[in-house]
């Protein structure tokens, strides 16, 4: 997953996504909660597009990754913009380092990657393990209503000089499972020929209370969810949820 996606995965991201905006709706949750927060752990971290801005606000970043590839380019990005962090490849779901962290943080559907239940209430203990007393536990997933029927059976594609890609989607109703399938055309630096390449990921829709059960049974007491970017609650069809529970 991510081989080929990690080289154009910022290009494509940055076309959407405001991410100084984004770390900075992760800020004020820790406020919300009122929780001194110095250490941080970023779960699925990607790139680093949400480590990085957070790590610049001074706190102590630590990033998780399954993809080599994106802790890579995420460890030259931390390099040219001064930031240390530590990158850690592993499996969300087999992680842990008991009461290391003041703040546990998962962003970008990352959770909806995760397919098992038993793998999802894994990810939840381990972070309850990892988390300080009275920490915060933070992460988005993309509301069933997105999966179920903004992306459901869609194609998507983009296009620009140096690449393409023509994004196939197909949901099924029985395992709520949406399969991603990815032809990507990426042309490099002076070559004057495109490079196909193909991915296939799936996400699992999950609803709110199937959440709550799992968070619950992982220890967590507090638990809220919200439309993302703000602290309303959710309706039908908010498109991403924000979940934030404290230990």
């Amino acid at each position: 997953m991510y081989k080929e996606m990690s080289q154009i995965y910022d290009q494509l991201m940055r076309e959407d996504v405001d991410y100084d905006k984004w770390s900075g709706y992760v800020q004020s949750i820790l406020e919300k909660y009122q929780v001194q927060v110095a250490t941080i752990l970023d779960l699925g971290c990607g790139t680093g597009n949400i480590t990085i801005p957070l790590s610049k606000m001074g706190y102590e970043m630590t990033g998780v990754d399954l993809s080599e590839d994106m802790l890579s380019i995420a460890d030259g990005k931390a390099f040219e913009q001064k930031q240390n962090i530590k990158w850690i490849q592993g499996d969300m779901s087999g992680f842990s380092i008991k009461n290391a962290f003041d703040a546990i943080i998962s962003c970008c559907d990352c959770i909806n990657y995760i397919l098992e239940t038993e793998d999802i209430l894994k990810v939840f203990q381990n972070a309850y393990t990892s988390l300080r007393e009275g920490g915060v536990f933070t992460f988005d997933i993309h509301a069933p209503y997105t999966l179920k029927q903004i992306y459901r059976n869609e194609t998507f594609t983009y296009t620009s000089d140096e690449l393409c890609y023509i994004w196939e989607n197909s949901f099924d109703e029985d395992s709520s499972i949406i399969e991603y399938y990815l032809n990507i055309f990426i042309k490099k630096h002076r070559d004057p020929y495109y490079t196909r390449s193909e991915e296939i990921h799936y996400q699992r829709a999950y609803e709110i209370e199937e959440i709550k059960e799992l968070l619950l049974e992982s220890g967590f007491k507090t638990i809220d969810v919200f439309g993302f970017g703000s602290f309303e609650e959710p309706n039908e069809k908010t498109e991403r949820l924000q979940f934030c529970s404290k230990s």
